[in-house]
């Protein structure tokens, strides 16, 4: 299969943020033409491994509600809702 791939960049990226007791799989992007591919998907289930690699149990992530691409993502991957963060936003 041939992709049109934008020049001199990279798709897509995610990262696992392995230590102490919050594992975190976050930061994961994938440029507009590349998305719809299951990119997102991939970047995220590859965190997940380096984690369980690593010795955890339990993993979490963050989503803005408003971007309903990645909460499927994530939602079909086992991530739930939790209690505890809020994001706070003021105009400056």
């Amino acid at each position: 299969m041939r992709f049109n791939r934008p020049a001199s960049r990279i798709p897509g990226r995610g990262a696992a943020h392995p230590g102490g007791g919050a594992r975190h799989v976050g930061h994961t992007g994938v440029l507009r033409p590349w998305r719809g591919r299951g990119l997102a998907r991939a970047l995220k289930t590859h965190a997940a491994h380096r984690l369980v690699a690593d010795g955890a149990r339990t993993a979490h992530t963050e989503a803005e509600a408003a971007n309903a691409a990645m909460v499927a993502v994530s939602s079909a991957l086992g991530h739930r809702w939790g209690r505890g963060h809020h994001r706070l936003v003021t105009g400056l």
